[in-house]
């Protein structure tokens, strides 16, 4: 697995020169830039707070992370063309031979705060790199940042400026994007950089990314062949918020104004603490090197309009899309396996049961890794992880 160097190359090479068992054959990586258009009619929330002012953007995501709703008064269409940043992986051809039909792609989405890398394990090792694992099974994986994060946000809308996080990057139009970037690869347009068409596309979603995903397959159906979530319930621990605090990333990272420049709206905010980070995202058994580490190069935003949209998204059930669905989440997962009175499991069965109605069981699946917090694919139990969703996946593909 060619893995991108964008993070803690001291360990990477250490890892590299200390390797003395042969490793399965590497796939190949290559960054892409997708060119969408894309026209949205984009909810206009009611007394939103100040842009200039950074304390009310912080307080503003935190009191609708932990469930305060927002009026809104209308829509506002919003049209341009908006740049979708990815990391896309082949399969070795010795995984594509022992695989030789598996012509699928996976759709691999982050969660708030993180940003495509998180896919990509920290550049540490394959053990917690999603790429290298679905690749091994012989897909392709396409890891994409949402419009608005990653490193290429300053210029995502119209190739000059950041989105506006309040009217333009929200829920349902992260939905809208990811529907017309798979029918860009469907189609294979000249807009699809991939110069491949696939026909299968398995949307993985983490988090945040798991209720887009959800909320695609609610509205566009057939535009996906299998679902599968990370990260997720729809018992969600609101009280969350309550832990987490917010700054611009401007302001956590002066050190670093190529990634976080000043002019960055103050609309989008981070995590301000890694100790909030820490609680929220690991638990269980994990390596104690990489919350850190986590913190320090796989930090990304999150928008006011994402929290202000997210419970609207995230509470509609699933209806009319009949394809596969996998739910994994860790079994000390602070946002979405928190509920007094009940064990993940059950919680996982619930979810499935009240919330994608038009499934047949037989296309249902969940895991619940144990001793794992909610950022699982950085847990020691990601192989194991990995190994279930190839598993349920191989009933389909």
């Amino acid at each position: 697995m060619a893995r991108i160097p964008f993070v803690v190359p001291f360990l990477f090479w250490a890892a590299a020169s200390t390797a003395t068992v042969l490793d399965p054959p590497k796939s190949k990586c290559s960054n892409l830039s997708f060119k969408l258009p894309i026209t949205h009619d984009s909810l206009v929330i009611t007394s939103p707070p100040d842009p200039n002012n950074e304390t009310q953007n912080a307080r503003h995501v935190k009191a609708t992370l932990g469930g305060a709703q927002v009026e809104v008064s209308g829509t506002q269409v919003v049209s341009g063309t908006f740049t979708i940043n990815a990391i896309y992986c082949r399969p070795h051809p010795a995984s594509h031979r022992r695989h030789p039909n598996r012509e699928a792609l996976q759709i691999l989405v982050h969660g708030i705060t993180y940003n495509k890398d998180m896919w990509s394990g920290l550049g540490l090792d394959d053990q917690y790199n999603w790429h290298a694992a679905a690749n091994a099974e012989g897909y392709h994986t396409l890891a994409i940042d949402r419009v608005g994060h990653g490193p290429g946000a300053k210029t995502a809308y119209n190739g000059q400026s950041f989105p506006d996080p309040l009217l333009i990057v929200q829920s349902d139009f992260h939905v809208e994007s990811i529907f017309q970037l798979i029918n860009t690869i469907r189609d294979n347009t000249q807009r699809n950089v991939i110069k491949k068409k696939f026909d299968k596309i398995i949307y993985v979603g983490h988090s945040y990314g798991s209720f887009i995903g959800a909320a695609l397959a609610r509205l566009h159906p057939s535009s996906l062949n299998a679902l599968i979530l990370t990260g997720y319930s729809t018992s969600i621990n609101l009280n969350t918020a309550n832990v987490l605090s917010f700054v611009s990333p401007a302001t956590l990272f002066p050190q670093n104004p190529s990634r976080f420049p000043h002019s960055q709206p103050k609309g989008y905010q981070a995590i301000s603490t890694l100790s909030a980070r820490k609680e929220v995202y690991f638990s269980g058994s994990y390596d104690p090197a990489i919350p850190p580490l986590d913190f320090a190069y796989l930090t990304d935003t999150i928008t006011t309009g994402e929290s202000a949209t997210l419970i609207r998204t995230a509470s509609v059930p699933v209806t009319g899309y009949t394809g596969p669905v996998m739910i994994v989440t860790g079994e000390d997962d602070y946002i979405f396996c928190h509920t007094v009175g009940k064990t993940c499991e059950e919680i996982m069965q619930d979810t499935l049961a009240g919330f994608f109605p038009d499934i047949e069981d037989s296309n249902k699946g969940y895991f619940v890794p144990p001793r794992t917090g909610h950022c699982l694919t950085l847990h020691y139990s990601v192989g194991e992880t990995t190994r279930e969703v190839a598993r349920f996946l191989e009933r389909f593909f």
